[in-house]
């Protein structure tokens, strides 16, 4: 009688408890495992209420009706349990197992819902699983003795369903410790305690579960002692010791983590190997990804995680680094990273994410403002001496080629003189989309000064220069230049050089300008190479 009461008194110990947490976790900020966190919770109410009201029920309806709350709730944990493992882990979701899953449990809970005397589980007739009703009654024992019990008391006599549903409910289990196992060994040495924690409970409940079994076989008989809702207690209990204690792996305390939270920006956590620990609502939508690194594993692995964040200098107290994001083209990012002043056992790194695009977007401006020329968007002569020294110290020390072209507009001042600077600044235009079209990337084209322009191509052959050349001069002969109702024709003469490894930029200029020169005495509209 004594053990009686102390059974309900563990009862109601262990469904405030689990009511409790499951009240606290709705408060938890960790998106997703808190919902599926307070699903399991309502399901081991419901498990625990279950056997609950069975072991203080009154009449044999009574108790069968507790009865099916319990198995209701019972076959709820197992399937919302494995939800969350698998959340909490990062797993991708099967959700053809989910699905099928589902169902047999949905199968489960519609047959003790809606059979009488759950004769596929339990043998039929209520005289032969329930050997004491009411209080107080005389029943017959295992034995057949008559026995009068103070209190109410049930032996089930299993069915030819029983083993299929034990047997489901053993390989959940075990499902369960097959992917804890599996994450195991892809966390870090240092923070796998909380997987430990919640797998030491899985195990322990199997290890109930099967002892229950072989009770069950040998004496024919469910007996009146059910211990699964202490377990369902016990894994929701040490689910949440890791769900809300310990969601960033005992590395650093969360009310500290929470402090975090004035930043604005979008903030991560890490450690010094690169193992995710945290990250704010607004790095979570700017790296849509990481909701699904699980804490512990490497933050690399997730897929649009900046190649430039990849060489993190884990020693130096203050970094700074610029990136772009793939999906988000056009954005610009800067990420601070910064020794955490978290208190912990590992070195903490704190990445914090600023979108500077409209400060990049102004920096560009500006540079290309100061760097083209502002009526034909090549470059103007200052960059292109930038370039032009870099690209003559650079030909001493490798056996690249290097070729320089100037193109002077023919007879370009009696466009002006007849139809305007308007119409000659068009022609300017023109030209020099045409050039920057035909020529490389690498290639550097720049406007030299009124109507000549200077373009240095390195590792070409000098035939292909030459070509390059005179495709660029029959393209601007071919061409017609329109301005309103006016359309004018044009040609350019071109001079080329081959500079040497010795030379200084400021003399190939007055040798190509000699070679210009040249072509323009020799007809105008012409190429020529001086060696």
């Amino acid at each position: 009688m004594v053990a009686h009461y102390i059974n309900i008194g563990l009862l109601t110990a262990c469904l405030l408890a689990v009511a409790i947490i499951g009240i606290l976790s709705i408060f938890e900020s960790v998106s997703t495992k808190r919902n599926y966190f307070f699903l399991l919770t309502i399901g081991c109410v419901l498990a625990i209420l279950g056997h609950l009201g069975e072991k203080t029920s009154t009449n044999v309806d009574e108790a069968f009706q507790w009865v099916k709350i319990l198995y209701i709730g019972g076959n709820s944990v197992l399937f919302l349990a494995i939800l969350f493992i698998i959340d909490y882990s990062g797993m991708k979701k099967p959700y053809w197992f989910i699905i099928i899953v589902g169902l047999f449990i949905l199968a489960r809970i519609i047959i003790f819902w809606f059979t009488d005397t759950n004769g596929l589980i339990y043998e039929a007739g209520r005289e032969n699983w329930f050997f004491s009703t009411i209080r107080g009654e005389t029943g017959v024992g295992p034995d057949g003795e008559l026995i009068k019990y103070p209190f109410h008391i049930l032996w089930y006599v299993k069915g030819s369903m029983y083993w299929v549903f034990e047997l489901f409910s053993l390989g959940t289990l075990a499902l369960m410790i097959v992917i804890f196992f599996t994450r195991i060994k892809k966390v870090e040495k240092g923070i796998r305690v909380p997987y430990l924690v919640m797998l030491g409970g899985i195990v322990l409940t199997l290890v109930v579960s099967l002892v229950y079994g072989l009770v069950v076989m040998v004496t024919d008989s469910a007996g009146s002692f059910y211990p699964m809702p202490y377990m369902f207690a016990l894994v929701c209990i040490s689910y949440y010791f890791v769900f809300s204690k310990s969601d960033i792996y005992n590395i650093m305390n969360k009310g500290n983590v929470r402090a975090l939270d004035i930043i604005s920006e979008s903030y991560i956590l890490m450690d010094d190997e690169y193992n995710y620990l945290y990250s704010n609502p607004a790095a979570q939508q700017l790296f849509e990804d990481i909701v699904s690194i699980p804490v512990g594993h490497k933050i690399y692995n997730m897929v649009d995680w900046p190649l430039e964040l990849l060489d993190i200098d884990t020693d130096d107290k203050n970094q700074t680094i610029n990136f772009s994001l793939q999906k988000k083209r056009g954005k610009y990012y800067r990420a601070q990273i910064i020794k955490s002043p978290i208190k912990s056992n590992r070195k903490i790194l704190l990445v914090v994410i600023k979108d500077i695009t409209d400060s990049v977007l102004l920096i560009n401006q500006l540079e290309k403002a100061a760097n083209t020329d502002i009526l034909t968007g090549a470059l103007n002569r200052r960059k292109f001496f930038e370039i032009g020294h870099k690209e003559f110290a650079d030909l001493k020390f490798n056996n690249a080629t290097l070729y320089l072209m100037m193109f002077d507009l023919d007879n370009f001042k009696n466009i002006n003189d007849k139809y305007g600077h308007l119409v000659g600044d068009k022609v300017l235009q023109v030209f020099s989309s045409s050039v920057t079209r035909t020529v490389r990337s690498s290639d550097v084209f720049c406007r030299y000064g009124g109507e000549e322009f200077l373009l240095l191509v390195k590792n070409i052959e000098e035939e292909d220069a030459l070509k390059l050349a005179d495709r660029i001069r029959l393209n601007v002969q071919n061409q017609e230049v329109y301005y309103e109702d006016i359309c004018v024709s044009v040609t350019c003469s071109v001079g080329m050089i081959k500079i040497q490894a010795t030379e200084h930029l400021n003399y190939a200029i007055d040798r190509v300008d000699n070679a210009l020169y040249i072509a323009k005495q020799d007809g105008k509209n012409c190429v020529r190479l001086v060696r």
